[in-house]
């Protein structure tokens, strides 16, 4: 990997951490009234659930933001916390989708602009060489200058006593500027940019814009009493391992969760909810409750054991072909080890293979949908567990227990439009930046891809239709789902389509 002479590794943020402030007054149309909820709050209180989501392109692989504090400002002059201790948030993961960043509860009053602080912030992207060689490079900001953050306050908020959903889109590609190549001496900068906008809780929602949140990923701390919920750190954070918690002298710590369960919610992995233990790690589908609680849909266990238990979540970047070894482009991890250089090696000889369980009607795709440890590529997204004690060094490595794949945003444009089986397909290129074609020539490793900027979307019934425009040939959209390697073709298993965003 390469670095900036400015990155920093997790454990050194508090020494640089800093803190900058954009304030954005008044705007004109009122939208942000929500009513009707159902939440028995306070008379003139409001429960506010603020979420993280990104639009992005597929160059950058990580993005972290420290959220210092959040202020509401209203028209009456007061100012009223959102978020008021450090909290750390990872915006990649959430292209396209969304997670739950905090909760807090406002007095009934019209607000008209938001006071954002930003403190310690980094980035990791991909770049090329002048020989086609794939470098990583993580670029960090101790403090971020007030006239580096833009806050778009679309519409101002008139609370008063229901629930309501207040979301910060981070626009990546306007956030993050890097050199075009490893040799250039362009400087990066990072200028935070964010929309903040307010929707109403949905009693029925459907998609992550009115409340309903698919693969929340975290570890879990602690469980309510008589088997009714449980509490979940999210993998944004903490930002030391596990066992060095009481010492990590980072006071950023990652959003938390309150989970809640009932008859209908389906438990994946275990026998059921009373089999769930502290320090296992979960995949959940959740519907956001008026209190900011999560109702699970759906939770997934892929590795029961938490005896030293530890998670990266992140994209296969290589395979090597002697040995069962794989490295990965982490974007996320928790538990009992912290891989601080973001790239860890695991080898997988003898771990077991799974496929998101998010995804329950593989067998009606009209393609084998498998996920195997000879068939696995660079660019598919993984969830590793490991129990090592230790980081191990070369040639020896951390041995990976399970390794699921989970889903994926890719950014593409529209060659070609079909029909197979029931579903329709459109045959995206990827941008050559993308880690499917950049990585699928490694020297070292096996090519099992044919053309690796090439992917064929399946869309079903199921497929939700986020997107403002019509699909067709030559549009470029944000593809989200499962992609599996059929023999050498990128397939795709589509849940979601969303605008693109710019190449």
């Amino acid at each position: 990997m390469t670095s900036s002479n400015d990155s920093s590794s997790r454990s050194e943020r508090t020494s640089r951490r800093g803190s900058s402030t954009l304030r954005l007054s008044t705007a004109l149309l009122i939208v942000g009234f929500a009513s009707g909820i159902g939440y028995a709050a306070s008379p003139g209180v409001t429960q506010v659930t603020l979420l993280s989501t990104s639009t992005a392109n597929d160059r950058v692989q990580q993005f972290y933001l420290t959220f210092n504090r959040i202020d509401l400002l209203s028209q009456s002059g007061r100012t009223v916390p959102l978020i008021s201790k450090p909290l750390y948030a990872e915006f990649m993961h959430v292209n396209g989708s969304a997670e739950v960043l905090a909760t807090a509860r406002i007095p009934q009053d019209l607000y008209i602009g938001i006071s954002v602080s930003v403190g310690y912030s980094e980035f990791t992207c991909n770049m090329l060489d002048s020989t086609g060689g794939l470098h990583s490079s993580t670029f960090a900001n101790g403090h971020v200058p007030a006239s580096h953050v833009t806050v778009v306050f679309r519409s101002p908020i008139l609370a008063g006593s229901s629930s309501l959903l207040l979301y910060f889109t981070l626009d990546v590609s306007k956030s993050a500027r890097y050199p075009s190549s490893i040799q250039s001496s362009e400087n990066f900068s990072i200028h935070p940019t964010l929309e903040v906008t307010a929707a109403e809780l949905s009693q029925k929602p459907a998609t992550f814009f009115d409340g309903m949140l698919l693969a929340q990923e975290g570890m879990v701390s602690a469980l309510d009493n008589g088997d009714r919920g449980f509490h979940v750190t999210a993998a944004d954070g903490p930002n030391c391992p596990a066992k060095l918690q009481a010492s990590c002298a980072d006071p950023a710590r990652g959003p938390r969760w309150h989970v809640v369960v009932d008859e209908h919610t389906a438990i994946q992995g275990l026998k059921g909810i009373s089999a769930l233990l502290p320090g296992m790690a979960v995949d959940i589908d959740a519907k956001i409750q008026p209190d900011g609680s999560l109702l699970a849909t759906r939770i997934g266990v892929y590795d029961a054991n938490p005896a030293h238990l530890s998670v990266s979540w992140g994209l296969l970047g290589s395979i090597a072909a002697s040995e069962p070894v794989l490295a990965a482009f982490e974007t996320e991890a928790l538990g009992f080890l912290d891989h601080l250089s973001g790239f860890p090696y695991f080898s997988f000889g003898r771990a077991e293979f799974k496929v998101s369980g998010q995804f329950t009607h593989l067998r009606d795709l009209p393609f084998p949908a498998a996920f195997t440890a000879s068939n696995m590529v660079p660019g598919q997204s993984v969830f590793i567990t490991s129990h090592a004690m230790k980081i191990l060094d070369p040639p020896i490595y951390e041995p990976a227990r399970i390794v699921t794949l989970m889903p994926q945003v890719l950014n593409g444009r529209i060659l070609s439009m079909g029909r197979s089986g029931g579903f329709d397909t459109y045959t995206i290129q990827l941008a050559s930046y993308n880690l499917f074609p950049a990585l699928a020539h490694q020297p070292g490793q096996t090519t099992l891809l044919k053309t690796p900027g090439r992917v064929v979307v399946y869309v079903g019934d199921s497929t939700e239709m986020l997107k403002s425009e019509s699909l067709h040939i030559g549009s470029v959209f944000r593809f989200g789902g499962l992609v599996f390697n059929d023999r050498g073709t990128l397939r795709m298993d589509c849940s979601q389509i969303l605008d693109g965003v710019k190449e």
